[in-house]
């Protein structure tokens, strides 16, 4: 996949997870009459460099919420949001992702891979 951290210029230092994790990165919120829907598993482990490894069966409609570049571009968001302390030496692997035709949208892909972002950092502050 691509360098996605080197797409965005991101550069300082880099850090990785103690160990391998299992993540549900997921939105599900009432937005007045309808509902922003996305959820992806995936499993995040230490590598040398920041690696996206798509597992998920292809399906034309999930490719057209934004998966899998909305939900990594979310993730990104959250792994980098301290400039002095960048998670980028993790492999993601995207194990299965759950849309709906209606409900679904890219914000809700985005969103979803800030959640999954945000409980990695956790992962890592809990250590």
């Amino acid at each position: 996949m691509n360098d996605y951290p080197q797409l965005h210029g991101l550069v300082g230092v880099q850090q990785t997870i103690p160990g391998p994790i299992k993540i549900i990165g997921e939105r599900n919120k009432h937005l007045g009459p309808r509902i922003d829907f996305a959820r992806v598993e995936i499993f995040v482990e230490p590598a040398e460099q920041f690696e996206v490894v798509d597992m998920v069966a292809a399906d034309v409609g999930l490719r057209k919420f934004g998966y899998p570049e909305q939900f990594v571009r979310g993730l990104l968001d959250e792994l980098v949001n301290d400039r002095e302390a960048l998670i980028t030496r993790v492999r993601i692997t995207l194990e299965s992702a759950k849309y709906d035709r209606i409900d679904s949208s890219l914000g809700a892909f985005f969103e979803a891979g800030c959640d999954a972002g945000r409980k990695i950092r956790r992962n890592i502050s809990k250590d």
